[in-house]
Order: C-alpha cells, then sequence, then structure tokens
C-alpha cells in the first residue's frame, strides 16, 4: 500500500522518535541499573539506621531506668522489710511495663527481693552481674534465653549504692526482647525482604523467623559487615542477588562506659529485583512520560510541518491541472520564500511563457515562414552558382582532356615519322 506524502510526512517522524525513544530508553535502564542498586542500598542503610535509632532509643531508655530505680532509698535500704520492696518492685513493674521481672541481688549473688521471684538463686557466678560489680556501672546483657519461662531476654545490671556511695548491691531491670523485635516487625519492606540483627559473636538475635534466633548468622552477611565500613553491601543467596542495608547498634551510646556496652549489627535484606521494581516502574512511567510528550511535540511539528509543506505543494499541484488543461491566466499563490515559494515563482514564471508563446504563436510561425524561405531562395542561388560553375569546370576538363589527346596524337604522328626516315636511310646504305 503506497502512503502519500501528507501520510508520511505525519507517519515516518512518529515512528523515527519512537524508536529513538525506545532505544534511548534502554540504554538509560542498563545504564542507570547500578545506579538504582546504589540508590536502593542507601535507602536501606537508612532505613537500618532509622531501626538502629529506635532500638538504642530503647536501650538507653533502660540503662537510664536502671539507674533511676537504684537510686530510689527504698531500694538502697536493704534494712527495709522484704515484703514492703517485693510490693513495691510489683509496682514499679506495672509503671514501667517495659521489663517483665525486677530483682535486687546482694554483692554476694543473693536474691533479696523479685518482682516474680523468677531469679531466685545464685547470681555470683553471672558474668555481667560480676561486671557491674566490678565497673560499679549500669551493664547490659546480651541477649540469652530463660528456661522457665522460656523467653529470650537482656537485662540492664545498675549497682545499688548507699548513701556513702558504697556499692551494696545490684538492681536487674528484665527486658523480653520481643521489645525489640516489636520495633524490626514493624518494618514495612518489600514481599521477601526482612530485618536480621547479630550480636558482636554472629549469632542471629532479630529475625521474622523465631526459630532462627541464636542461629550462626549467614558469612557472606556477617563477616563483610564486621569487617567492612560500607553502609550496604550486595549479596548472593540461592543465586539470587540481594541487597543489605547495615547499621551498628551501640548501646555505649546510652551510657558513659563504653566498656559496659554489648555491640549488635542490624541488617535490612532485600531482593535486588524486589527493591528495584518500584525503581523500573518509576522509570519506565517517566520514559513513558516522556515518550508520550515527545510524541505529542512530533505530531504537532508534524502537523505545521504537513500544513506548511503539503499545502504549498498541494497549491502547484492544482496549478499544473489548471494550467495542463488550457487555462493559462492562472498563477500558483506565492505563500512563502522558501523552497516551495521558489518551486511556485518558477511555475508561474513558466507559466507566464508558456502564455506568451500561445499569444503570438501566429506570427513566430510567420517569421520562421519568412526565415526559412529566405534561406530556401539564398540555397538556391547558391546551387545556380554552384551549378553554373560546376558547369565552367566541366567545360574546361573537357577541353583539357581534348587538348591532352592531340597532343599525344601529334607526338606519336612525329615519332612515326622520325622513324620513317632512319628506315629509308638503312636501305640507302644497304
Amino acid at each position: 500500500m503506497k502512503l502519500n506524502l501528507k501520510t508520511r510526512l505525519i507517519t515516518l517522524p512518529i515512528i523515527f522518535t519512537l524508536l529513538l525513544f525506545f532505544v534511548v530508553s534502554c540504554l538509560i535502564y542498563f545504564q542507570t541499573r547500578e545506579l538504582l542498586k546504589n540508590v536502593v542500598g542507601t535507602g536501606l542503610a537508612a532505613v537500618a539506621r532509622e531501626k538502629n535509632i529506635e532500638i538504642n532509643s530503647l536501650v538507653k531508655r533502660g540503662y537510664q531506668d536502671a539507674k533511676a530505680l537504684s537510686s530510689i532509698p527504698l531500694i538502697k535500704d536493704f534494712a527495709a522489710d522484704t515484703n514492703i520492696k517485693e510490693q513495691y518492685l510489683n509496682k514499679i513493674k506495672t509503671i514501667y511495663k517495659t521489663y517483665d521481672d525486677i530483682t535486687l541481688i546482694d554483692m554476694d549473688g543473693n536474691v533479696l527481693t523479685s518482682s516474680s521471684y523468677t531469679h531466685e538463686g545464685d547470681w555470683a557466678s553471672n558474668s555481667w552481674f560480676r561486671k557491674a560489680k566490678q565497673d560499679q556501672a549500669v551493664v547490659m546483657s546480651d541477649v540469652y534465653l530463660m528456661l522457665t519461662p522460656k523467653k529470650e531476654v537482656t537485662s540492664f545490671f545498675a549497682p545499688v549504692k548507699n548513701d556513702q556511695e558504697k556499692m551494696i548491691g545490684v538492681l536487674v531491670l528484665r527486658m523480653p526482647i520481643d521489645k525489640i523485635w516489636e520495633i524490626s516487625d514493624n518494618t514495612v519492606l518489600t514481599r521477601s525482604g526482612y530485618v536480621m540483627g547479630f550480636n558482636e559473636l554472629g549469632r542471629i538475635i532479630i529475625h521474622p523467623d523465631k526459630s532462627k534466633i541464636f542461629e550462626k548468622a549467614p558469612d557472606n552477611i556477617f563477616g563483610k559487615i564486621e569487617k567492612g565500613d560500607n553502609k550496604y553491601l550486595k549479596i548472593t543467596e540461592n543465586g539470587q542477588e540481594k541487597l543489605v542495608g547495615y547499621s551498628n547498634i551501640l548501646p555505649s551510646s546510652a551510657q558513659d562506659n563504653e566498656e559496659n556496652s554489648v555491640k549488635w549489627f542490624i541488617a535490612i535484606i532485600e531482593p535486588s529485583s524486589e527493591s528495584l521494581a518500584n525503581l523500573n516502574n518509576i522509570v519506565i512511567i517517566q520514559s513513558l512520560m516522556t515518550m508520550l510528550l515527545g510524541l505529542i511535540s512530533i505530531l504537532i511539528i508534524s502537523y505545521l510541518l504537513n500544513a506548511r509543506v503539503v499545502s504549498g505543494l498541494s497549491d502547484v499541484y492544482e496549478g499544473t491541472i489548471k494550467i495542463s488543461t488550457g487555462n493559462l491566466d492562472y498563477r500558483i499563490p506565492v505563500k512563502s520564500n522558501d523552497e516551495i515559494g521558489r518551486l511556485a515563482r518558477t511555475f508561474n514564471d513558466m507559466a507566464e511563457k508558456i502564455k506568451h508563446y500561445n499569444n503570438n504563436l501566429q506570427q513566430l510561425v510567420s517569421d520562421r515562414t519568412k526565415e526559412l524561405e529566405e534561406t530556401k531562395n539564398n540555397l538556391e542561388s547558391i546551387n545556380d552558382n554552384l551549378t553554373k560553375s560546376n558547369s565552367v569546370m566541366i567545360g574546361r576538363e573537357l577541353r583539357m582532356l581534348e587538348l591532352k589527346k592531340e597532343i599525344e596524337l601529334f607526338k606519336k604522328s612525329k615519332k612515326d615519322q622520325e622513324k620513317g626516315k632512319r628506315d629509308g636511310k638503312n636501305k640507302k646504305l644497304d
């Protein structure tokens, strides 16, 4: 199917523009894919820092609560009635709902009183108790498992001092780790994304699958975070690329003595395909919008070009039709000074010349006939002259031939006479 000029002027630029935008969009997509990964990785690291701040805030409050409660006069008064202290500890627990147990221990590690009596027994061998006793500062434990009842917890050990600033015992605030899990579980991620936390020994303490708690953290995450200072990294797990944004959780930020803290890490893990899906959609939408705007621009330009070029060519075409039918007075309107305008002017000049030749055709024929007659007469005169000249020349040639023959005959006759004379002398001698 043949397309007319008007259709081609609109269709071809559109096809070219669509192909150009498609190629450019593909190049942009592939060239910016790594950049998008960096953006997503940085975003995951930012989420990890936000969770770090939330968890640190909870930990800091634990340090502050432990220090404040250990300074209460009734807690410091070891001579006070145990039942009164127990009631007071239970009252405190109803106010400080973050903790499920508060226990008071003497310097020998024996429980003096507890809000739930789950910590009865000898604490002397507990490493965090010994550290709080040794450093006389608030110490936070790592995550550990309580057997009765079975739960994962962390505890704050605060030294209890009398009015003379002599350490007389340790107050223990036990916080279930699910308080921290609430923070991690409320993180909005992709379908397969999750939050994982682990301690400095590489043991998992935060994970959506609670059966993995205390398992060894993957080396491709824990090993790289421990050694590197990047805020995000890329790993491959089960043949799938994943992005990991991470942050260090330092409970030491909540206290003055850095040595009394544990060190945790929190990592936000998402498959790169899912992480980039939204950004890919944004890039595709932006590309489509750009393509749509470009297409609209091309349509407008094509329309204007069509109105200018095709209209001018249509005028020229209409003029050729009218002139070919004998309307030599028609002239094409000249609307511009471009190539179309020059073509119209040239066509008008040609039409004017045709009209001039047509109007003066009889005179031109008469003049031409006269010219031909004169030429013919000249040729005839020349021909007559040539004929006469040729006759004279031919007569001269014939006369010359005759003279030549007469000369030859004379010469022959003379020779014969001389021969006869010689023959007569010879006879006389004989």
